[in-house]
């Protein structure tokens, strides 16, 4: 029982979830459409019961026994009092089939368009979780590895959007049908219509006891187990040079076989259980028709058994595929009940990790700020570390210099380079732009930040594309002008080369032409602090020299911040700062 009211307690967890994704306009929406199943659940009704009358109809005529009030009163409606046997029959056969059929075509084409509507909700809900995820800072990207981002963002959503809510309205929409079934029957046959209830009822009952009780457990465990083998693939693919030279390339693949053939395992059992159901439902209609025509005929009149019957077999012609229906839904939303907590987790962490970037646009004019920033001044910062903590007590930074920010390997650099670009959030302290207290984030969506980072991802795509990363609002013009500033294929301003292909992870470029697309691209916002992260770390001497005459020329517009553990580079620096022991100071001499 306990465990009863925890899969309950789940599945509204979702459905308040789900209902909260939508607005009101969308809400509006779900409600007509499910208002208008219910009409086509009345057609379905009306087709059952002529169905059942046609029955009574077929027997009347060959026993020669007299029409009952129900069969009079239809035929009276349709005016067939006085037409001949053959008549009745083929009208009452012809109505029954056309409202069947109308339903089931109807229907059809309402959960085609309720579905093209749910697949558009979870683009714009992908997009919207995207975009919360962009304002936050590394902290919240780092809360889950990137396997599991991916789980959340594409797969978990669409089982929000598309799964869940799609099952919860297929739910609603089929214990409507139902319920519309049963009145029907009570109202035209009581005894016929409550045998027909329990006995459904207690099928149904037995059905989930059986075949869904494991599903949620089930779907749990094949979500851990494709985090765990995605994770070893991606890790296998990262480090593949290595695996192949090392010779251990069979051990690392015979893990993933083995986690990937268990989820094989657990992804049969799950896909078993509709199946299962099918084969209990089926079993079940053909016992309950057989004993059920038993009792008619040894306790009933040849007419009035055989009326029940064809009423039986009607109304189990809709409600055992619509109970199927209903228990495949079900089984759904708790096959998707791993991942969907997973989602609703991970919503209200960027829910909570948006509230100050929400509380920052408040403020934010919009656009660049209205003078340059010429000089950043850091004061009795605090920043945690989740090696060491780092704490800089005074800091300045001007326009026209080029620092650099030096330290052994875990002193904490690439961590200070978040705090300074808003995507970590220090403990304690001021970070100042031209004497003014502002947050990092907020500057760097006003696009004053430019960073190259240590290795430069490139796409399979041509040199525009890998220069925009989807921007459109940068024409080829200026492309040009940052290529040829940057030393790149000597361009003559020619469109071709902006259409070459760069090949997968950028193969047809070296190092040194990697490093200076990289600063190509944060150089296209005109940032105003310019931010490199171990660039010159790959590269040799020529390429180096060449890489740093190009910052050297960029200076004077702008303030630029170096990271780097290469000594030769000093004599590029107007001034160093070293992070030691936990703290940041500046070096008085260079050299």
């Amino acid at each position: 029982m306990g465990s009863l009211r925890k899969r309950d307690s789940t599945t509204w967890l979702l459905v308040s979830f789900a209902g909260k994704l939508l607005n009101q306009r969308q809400k509006k929406f779900s409600v007509l459409a499910i208002a208008f199943q219910t009409i086509l659940n009345f057609l379905d009704l009306l087709g059952i019961l002529l169905f059942a009358l046609l029955g009574v109809l077929a027997v009347s005529g060959i026993t020669y026994q007299k029409n009952s009030k129900n069969l009079d009163a239809v035929l009276n409606i349709l005016n067939l009092e006085n037409s001949s046997l053959q008549i009745q029959v083929m009208t009452l056969a012809a109505l029954s089939l056309l409202l069947l059929v109308l339903r089931s075509i109807l229907s059809v084409v309402f959960f085609n368009r309720f579905n093209i509507f749910l697949a558009r909700l979870s683009a714009i809900y992908i997009s919207q979780q995207l975009s919360k995820l962009a304002c936050s800072s590394m902290d919240t990207l780092n809360l889950y590895n990137i396997q599991t981002w991916f789980l959340i963002l594409v797969k978990g959503s669409q089982s929000v959007i598309i799964r869940a809510l799609g099952s919860i309205v297929g739910i609603l929409v089929d214990g409507g049908l139902l319920l519309f079934i049963f009145i029907g029957l009570l109202l035209y046959n009581w005894k016929v219509g409550l045998s027909i209830t329990l006995y459904f009822g207690l099928l149904v009952l037995l059905v989930d006891r059986i075949g869904n009780s494991r599903i949620g457990k089930l779907s749990a465990r094949e979500l851990n187990l494709e985090q765990r083998s995605n994770t070893q693939i991606n890790d296998l693919l990262s480090i593949f040079r290595e695996i192949l030279v090392n010779g251990n390339a069979t051990s690392q693949v015979k893990k993933i076989y083995e986690q990937k053939y268990e989820q094989a395992q657990v992804q049969a059992k799950v896909a078993f259980m509709p199946l299962m159901n099918k084969y209990l439902y089926e079993s079940a209609l053909v016992a309950s028709l057989l004993v059920f025509s038993g009792v008619m005929f040894v306790f009933f009149d040849i007419s009035t058994a055989f009326g029940a019957i064809t009423l039986f077999f009607a109304a189990s012609s809709r409600v055992m595929p619509t109970f199927l229906r209903i228990q495949t839904q079900i089984s759904v939303i708790r096959n998707s009940k791993a991942l969907l907590q997973l989602v609703i987790k991970a919503d209200q962490e960027l829910f909570e990790a948006n509230k100050k970037v929400l509380i920052l646009k408040s403020h934010e004019s919009g656009g660049k700020n209205e003078s340059r920033v010429q000089t950043i001044k850091l004061r009795k910062l605090r920043i945690s570390n989740p090696v060491l903590d780092i704490e800089v007590k005074s800091a300045i930074f001007e326009s026209g210099k080029i620092y650099g920010i030096v330290g052994e390997s875990g002193s904490g650099k690439s961590t200070f380079i978040d705090v300074l670009l808003g995507l970590k959030e220090c403990e304690s302290g001021g970070i100042f732009f031209n004497e003014r207290n502002l947050e990092p984030s907020l500057m760097r969506r006003r696009g004053v930040f430019g960073l190259v980072p240590q290795e430069v991802f490139l796409l399979n795509n041509s040199l525009r594309e890998n220069l925009l990363l989807g921007r459109r609002d940068i024409d080829d013009k200026r492309l040009i002008q940052i290529l040829q500033k940057c030393n790149l294929f000597n361009l003559n301003n020619s469109k071709k080369n902006l259409n070459e292909i760069l090949g997968f992870g950028g193969r047809l470029l070296s190092g040194g032409e990697k490093q200076r697309l990289g600063l190509a691209r944060a150089l296209l916002g005109d940032p105003e602090v310019l931010i490199l992260d171990e660039s010159t770390s790959a590269l040799d001497e020529s390429s180096k020299s060449v890489f740093m005459n190009l910052i050297e020329n960029l200076k004077k517009e702008r303030i630029i911040i170096m990271v780097s553990h290469d000594n030769s580079l000093k004599r590029y620096f107007d001034e160093v700062y070293e992070l030691s022991n936990g703290s940041i100071h500046r070096v008085e001499s260079i050299g």
